[in-house]
């Protein structure tokens, strides 16, 4: 069993920049990795967390969280069950580019 911690004790998010030393804290804590919050995350911003969580050799997984004034898979309104498809792409694009095989949720409707 591996164990991880989850990025949004501290951040919604995170970067290699301000948050190299917490990852090194999570490393020498003992855990085997972090889940990451996703949702607003820049092409950059994921290649150099990519790149700080391998050299630390820290293993990821997501999280992505919907929120329903702007994008809802469950509601009547059109625009906003597009904006959450849109949302969970990036999502998806996000976790495969961090090098993470697991994104978790809520998924199923926005907060």
């Amino acid at each position: 069993m591996k164990i991880g911690m989850n990025l949004l004790l501290w951040t919604d998010h995170p970067t290699a920049e301000q948050h190299v030393a917490l990852f090194q804290r999570i490393k020498s804590w003992g855990f085997d990795g972090v889940e990451i919050p996703v949702d607003s995350l820049g092409d950059e911003e994921v290649h150099s967390l990519a790149g700080c969580l391998d050299d630390l050799q820290l293993q990821r997984t997501t999280i992505s969280a919907l929120d329903a004034a702007t994008a809802d898979p469950s509601s009547p309104d059109p625009h906003l069950r597009r904006a959450a498809v849109e949302q969970l792409k990036r999502s998806v694009q996000n976790t495969r580019a961090i090098g993470a095989d697991l994104m978790c949720g809520p998924l199923f409707q926005g907060l």
